[in-house]
Parts: C-alpha cells; sequence; structure tokens
C-alpha cells in the first residue's frame, strides 16, 4: 500500500475497530459496499481495493457476498411485508424493491439462489427422427441412399358442386405401385 495513503489510513481504522472480520460480518449481514465505504469515510473503490487487497481477505470477502444473499432475501421479504398497500404505486415499489434484492441475491449466491436453482425445462426436437417417425407411420423406411418418396397429390371431387379439392395420399412402395398399375389394367 505504499504511496496510498487513503488505503493505509482505512486499513489502520479498521484495525483499530476489530480488524477484518467487522468490515466482512457488514457485508454478509447485508450492507453495501457503498454504505461500508460511508461508514468508514472513504469511496466506494477504495473499499473494494482493501477488500481485494490479498488473497486471504479476497476470498473472505468472497464468502462474506454470499452469506449476503442469504440476507438479501430476508430484506425482500420484509420489505413485501412492511409495504404499503394504501396506493397502486407504493405496492409497485415495494414489489421493485424486493425484486431487485432477490436479483442481487441470486448473483451472490447462484447455486442456492440463482438460474442454476430453478428447474430447467428444455424442449429439443429431433427433425430427421420426427421424419423418419413420419416414413414408419406410413409404412416403409427408406434405405440407405435411396431417394425419399413424396406424397402424391389428387384432386378429388367432393360431389358438393365447389369443384376439386386437393387430397394427399403418400407415395406406396415401388412394389405396391407395380401391383396397384397391374390391377388397374
Amino acid at each position: 500500500m505504499a504511496g496510498q495513503p487513503i488505503t493505509r489510513q482505512l486499513a489502520k481504522r479498521i484495525e483499530g475497530e476489530g480488524g477484518d472480520d467487522v468490515v466482512l460480518d457488514l457485508i454478509a449481514s447485508g450492507s453495501t459496499l457503498v454504505s461500508v465505504a460511508k461508514t468508514y469515510g472513504v469511496s466506494r473503490e477504495t473499499m473494494r481495493k482493501w477488500c481485494n487487497a490479498t488473497p486471504a481477505r479476497k476470498a473472505a470477502y468472497l464468502d462474506a457476498k454470499s452469506a449476503q444473499a442469504g440476507a438479501l432475501v430476508e430484506e425482500a421479504g420484509e420489505i413485501l411485508d412492511n409495504a404499503s398497500t394504501e396506493s397502486g404505486p407504493d405496492v409497485q415499489k415495494a414489489k421493485s424493491r424486493a425484486e431487485h434484492r432477490r436479483w442481487l441475491a441470486s448473483k451472490r449466491d447462484r447455486a442456492q439462489y440463482g438460474d442454476d436453482a430453478k428447474l430447467q425445462i428444455g424442449v429439443a426436437l429431433d427433425l430427421s427422427s420426427l421424419h423418419l417417425d413420419a416414413l414408419r407411420e406410413v409404412g416403409r423406411m427408406p434405405i440407405q441412399g435411396e431417394p425419399i418418396p413424396v406424397a402424391e397429390v389428387e384432386l378429388l371431387d367432393s360431389g358438393e358442386g365447389d369443384g376439386a379439392r386437393p387430397s394427399v395420399r403418400p407415395t406406396p412402395p415401388d412394389g405396391e405401385r407395380a401391383t396397384e398399375a397391374g390391377a388397374e389394367e
């Protein structure tokens, strides 16, 4: 911290008031880094540098931020419980404040409050397998390298005087087509 008189002064004050644990307990109990910095009369950036000054303190700071998630969720509940229901804007403001704390908790402790903790439902469609299932329904699977049969469209007259309507019928396998052609002759 040579050449950083403010950071040295902050470290000396924190040590005089109980050490790192005091600051880290404030963070773990829900205080923001901004409010802790104001308590010690420094900027947020100076407080952030102090928190990340050593690997051990940085690890303790990250643990405190993770513990802060529970405090944020509890605070969100208190905000909603104590919200005024006199007007719509009051209710909306309380809801927004609570949602922000829940969002912040999800970033502080992803394992417990983050999106990872929610049930993820994924749907994957495999069009090739759907196509093969449709071909199975028709009754025949194509041989590798063989062209895939296309449905034949016939125009059928419904008999109601409104003209011909298209009717789709799957193309039968070659053996069946020859039988049908032979039967018609």
